[in-house]
């Protein structure tokens, strides 16, 4: 399987290139790293009242409100935005998730 994306050359010109499906997690993969490592907790923040707007967040987002792949979570709001999608006349066919997507069965 082969798909598209887009990265600035040194010119800054946007190119389109192909990606194979080994690349495409590999890439995951490493924004997913990334993601998780980026100053140990990217939600840090130096301010004495903050705690408590982080705490609200969690509560009621969970731990990361920002999940990647096609876990349990994003399937079920992926699916509700198709059946949303189909009802609305924006889609011809209700698709299957995994037609759209690359496997992230290890990502999930």
């Amino acid at each position: 399987m082969q798909s598209n994306a887009y990265h600035r050359d040194q010119t800054g010109n946007r190119r389109q290139v192909s990606l194979g499906a080994d690349q495409l997690d590999a890439s995951f993969r490493g924004i997913e790293e990334g993601r998780l490592q980026a100053n140990g907790n990217p939600r840090i923040v130096p301010l004495a009242w903050f705690r408590h707007f982080v705490e609200e967040q969690e509560e009621i987002l969970g731990n990361d409100p920002c999940v990647y792949g096609l876990g349990d979570a994003n399937r079920k709001n992926l699916e509700t935005l198709m059946q949303y999608s189909l009802e609305q006349g924006l889609i011809g066919r209700r698709m299957i998730l995994d037609e759209i997507f690359t496997s992230t069965a290890t990502h999930s």
